[in-house]
């Protein structure tokens, strides 16, 4: 028996210890009858009655599962423009058109600037737990001039042991949303929410890094705001 089947086991157990026994004690005692359990002065039994069943339905949710108390398959995380990385082109931090938004400025320059975006959830050493990453969404804005080309990888390194140098990242497999998915519907002047859909996601084990990397290649007039990205997760813990 898996260690949280002996769990439930022993929860369902004292259960029934602590809430049926004693009723049916009182009802042996009282001479029994169906009359019994419509009396007024029994006004907790059918609360105790919801507590019990509840429990049961609790245990059937998560029968099989490997993880504690949460198990929730639409978790998201904001990652904000402040906790990139940016290089080639001139960066600033801006005010988004928004009131009270952020954003990421790239001058327009006829170069390739490249956003990366560490992926910060949590992570687990014990397998199927923590968090299972799905998708990422990423949005930006291409203003005065279409950008020559846009895309992304999405990497997976390992952090190394003491002492030793960090092994290539892995690159991961995904696909674009619809609206991105041939290269023109990247370039338009327009506000983009681009989604990248890992073909096999995995869960995150502790010394994983995963990071999103874009990059823009921009024409001599174009001007790129960046707004930051959001990570779409299976949360286990």
């Amino acid at each position: 028996m898996s260690a949280w089947a002996m769990v439930l086991v022993l929860a369902l157990a004292g259960s029934f210890l602590v809430i049926v026994v004693p009723r049916l004690s009182e009802w042996l005692r009282d001479g029994g009858g169906v009359e019994w359990l419509w009396r007024a002065e029994r006004p907790g039994l059918w609360a105790e009655a919801g507590i019990f069943w509840n429990a049961l339905r609790a245990g059937a949710a998560y029968a099989g599962q490997v993880g504690g108390y949460v198990h929730d398959t639409a978790m998201s995380v904001w990652i904000p423009p402040s906790a990139c990385h940016y290089v080639t082109g001139t960066w600033s931090d801006v005010a988004g058109a928004i009131a009270n938004t952020i954003a990421k400025s790239k001058a327009a320059a006829d170069n390739t600037g490249v956003v990366t975006i560490p992926i910060m959830l949590p992570q687990n050493s014990v397998a199927q737990k923590g968090s299972y990453l799905k998708s990422v969404d990423v949005l930006w804005e291409v203003l005065t001039a279409a950008l020559d080309a846009q895309s992304a990888l999405i990497h997976k390194a390992t952090a190394p042991a003491n002492g030793a140098a960090f092994a290539a990242p892995a690159a991961q497999t995904f696909t674009y949303d619809t609206g991105h998915d041939t290269a023109a519907e990247r370039l338009t002047l327009d506000q983009h929410k681009e989604t990248l859909t890992i073909t096999t996601p995995f869960w995150m084990d502790d010394d994983d890094l995963v990071m999103v990397q874009l990059s823009f290649d921009a024409a001599a007039t174009s001007a790129l705001t960046f707004f930051g990205a959001r990570a779409n997760f299976t949360l286990r813990v």
